[in-house]
């Protein structure tokens, strides 16, 4: 089996907040690395497995080619790999499928990507546009 993880790296006191509550928002894992070398030092946040999956779909969920082109390609090899998998029960968890529908992916989208039934997808979102509804 692949292992996959998505890493992003910078300066050794780089702020990763804004990684942390995306993070949070999407309920997927990341971890944050600090290493000290003999010469410099650098930070890395790293999502493993679904997670570097969910978040991938966060960021290139409207890709316009604006970015990091590497890391996009990085992105498409664990879709890759995750779509060779058989799972057995769909792939996310609700708040991701809110989050993904807030965003504009379609419902299409989201429900051929990560395997949920038609009438899961639908309960799940009759909620959202309840709450949306009466803001």
């Amino acid at each position: 089996m692949n292992k996959i993880h998505l890493d992003i790296t910078s300066g050794f006191n780089y702020d990763w907040g804004f990684i942390d509550k995306i993070s949070n928002e999407l309920n997927i894992k990341c971890y944050t690395y600090r290493t000290k070398m003999k010469i410099g030092a650098k930070s890395m946040v790293q999502f493993n497995d679904m997670n570097a999956k969910v978040f991938g779909d966060f960021i290139y969920c409207n890709y316009d080619k604006i970015g990091l082109p590497r890391k996009y390609e990085k992105y498409l090899q664990i879709i890759k790999i995750i779509d060779k998998r058989k799972p057995s029960r769909w792939i996310v968890e609700k708040p991701i499928v809110i989050k993904m529908y807030a965003n504009g992916i379609t419902y299409n989208n989201i429900i051929k990507e990560y395997r949920i039934p038609q009438t899961t997808f639908y309960r799940w979102i009759k909620n959202y546009k309840t709450e949306k509804e009466s803001v």
